[in-house]
């Protein structure tokens, strides 16, 4: 599995706990959902994520160190359309 996508779920909350068996992961999609904060280190554990899409929430919080551990491998991070 190299993309997982949840968007259009009306999710309000990212629980870290579903992701736990996806660290091989590139791409995410959270698109068009409830979402109002990214907690700290929520993605370092996926450290082969390319791309994380998060356009179309309600984001108004993002944590320090939330994309923590990404730095060599994302190439798109896409947080338009939010608060």
């Amino acid at each position: 599995l190299r993309l997982f996508s949840v968007a259009g779920n009306q999710i309000k909350t990212l629980q870290k706990s579903i992701l736990i068996a996806l660290k091989g992961i590139t791409k995410i999609h959270y698109t068009d959902n409830l979402l109002e904060k990214i907690e700290s280190n929520y993605f370092s554990n996926f450290v082969h994520l390319e791309t994380i899409h998060l356009e179309l929430n309600k984001i108004n919080h993002i944590e320090r160190f939330s994309f923590l551990n990404l730095e060599r491998k994302l190439r798109n991070l896409d947080l338009s359309f939010n608060k």
